[in-house]
């Protein structure tokens, strides 16, 4: 589990880079280092992470674990050391020998630490470069680097170009799970495809303020495009975001007339995932992440706050409730050269607001509450139209696997949360469909 705290690291002077020494691993750092990624397990999961978690990943941290971790095969490890001879932190990457099998996963991050009192001082963006120059290297040669990093480090691996999603990390070894951010990012050049320019834009979907949101997107990047709406079904039997968004592309496309036009159909789908507890036969507790896809009545919605009220009650903790977003750009003449992207916010709710949501007056406020703000029923709408009512009534404990109340550079992630939340629509892969950004 990665333990780097996210801080607004500005570049370090290069002072700094002289003194600070990178080395490969010895046995006589194994102590120092544990000592480290405890430190920084204990201080980046208290506020939001169970106990049986807190212990979990501390177990698998101990200095066993992190030394048969170092002397695994194809593993390399790095330390930064202080002129003073003090570890400031350390990054165990792995690489796969046998060929690839697929684009992610052949170079894996497992491990970066920074020591807290050398946090903000380029350090973890110095250890990233070293992985992004092995990764490059003639011997391992891959395209991404990827890694399973630890939710309070989530903005750090953000700001630093790396792209993923919130899961659920299975720890069975350790007897729990736990929720991380799955990221990937690209370390070489991606080859662009070229694509017969569109006529038009076509929206697909009913919802008028995506639509809105789409146009002002359009105006902003300078396309002097049309945009169509049209009406679309999505296939209501899938789960998968990225599924349901593709089906409404489909069927927007299915009466699209054919001629002389080539438009581009951009599709986009929210759904929700609740984090949900039982008692295991062993008497231990086991979390898993249940879509519920979006709720149709009342009824439902009020079981899934009823769902999210237990888990904080027994975990003693706020719930997440993960808000899922996906887009997707098809073209009707060049559909090998579909593209989509899939991004998320996780909101840890307090078990104060999930104990009122889970009554019948709580469900009347909030579904007034959010008619009167938007003018839409939320059981006509995605679910992302909870995420200003629960920052307006001060509902929200952490967002993207960090506390709440210590959350670096707020405001702007809580504008990027309500981008995705209630538009859902990804800027960046517009941005490249059209050659407005390097990819």
């Amino acid at each position: 589990m990665l333990g780097e705290t996210y801080r607004s690291e500005g570049q370090p002077s290069s002072e700094q880079k002289r003194n600070v020494l990178m080395r490969p691993f010895e046995q006589t750092d194994l102590p120092h280092a544990t000592s480290l990624a405890q430190n920084n397990i204990r201080k980046s999961f208290a506020a939001l992470f169970p106990k049986e978690v807190m212990k979990a990943y501390l177990a698998a941290n101990n200095q066993d674990e992190l030394k048969h971790a170092v002397n695994d095969e194809g593993t390399e490890t790095n330390v930064l050391m202080s002129p003073e001879g003090k570890l400031l932190g350390f990054a165990l990457i792995r690489f796969n020998p046998r060929p690839r099998r697929n684009a992610y996963g052949e170079l894996d991050l497992r491990r970066l630490h920074i020591d807290e009192t050398a946090q903000g001082q380029g350090l973890g963006r110095r250890l990233f470069e070293w992985m992004h120059e092995r990764a490059k290297s003639p011997e391992i040669n891959s395209e991404y680097v990827t890694s399973h990093a630890s939710g309070s480090s989530r903005l750090f691996f953000e700001r630093e170009g790396w792209e993923g999603k919130t899961m659920l990390n299975d720890m069975s070894k350790k007897g729990t799970s736990a929720i991380v951010f799955v990221a990937h990012k690209l370390v070489r050049q991606k080859e662009v495809n070229l694509f017969n320019p569109p006529t038009h834009i076509v929206y697909a979907g009913g919802n008028s303020a995506k639509s809105e949101y789409l146009s002002e997107l359009i105006r902003d990047l300078n396309i002097s495009l049309p945009i169509i709406r049209v009406p679309a079904r999505e296939n209501e039997q899938t789960q998968d975001v990225v599924e349901a968004a593709t089906s409404k592309a489909l069927s927007a496309s299915g009466i699209i007339a054919r001629g002389k036009v080539n438009p581009l159909v951009i599709a986009n789908d929210i759904r929700a995932d609740l984090m949900t507890t039982r008692i295991d036969n062993e008497g231990k507790l086991v979390y898993s992440l249940m879509n519920k896809g979006k709720p149709k009545t009342h009824d439902e919605l009020l079981e899934n706050f009823r769902i999210l009220a237990y888990t904080a009650r027994i975990t003693e903790k706020p719930a997440p409730y993960i808000i899922r977003t996906a887009t997707v750009l098809h073209s009707l003449t060049e559909p090998d050269n579909d593209s989509y992207s899939e991004r998320d916010v996780s909101v840890w709710l307090s078990q104060d607001i999930l104990e009122k949501l889970s009554t019948e007056s709580g469900i009347v406020e909030y579904i007034s509450a959010v008619s009167e703000k938007f003018g839409a029923d939320v059981l006509s709408m995605s679910g992302g139209l909870c995420l200003p009512y629960f920052l307006e009534i001060g509902a929200v404990g952490g967002m993207n696997g960090h506390d709440f109340r210590t959350l670096p550079k707020r405001e702007l992630v809580i504008k990027d949360a309500l981008q995705i939340a209630i538009s859902g629509i990804d800027k960046k892969i517009v941005r490249e469909r059209f050659g407005l950004i390097q990819v």
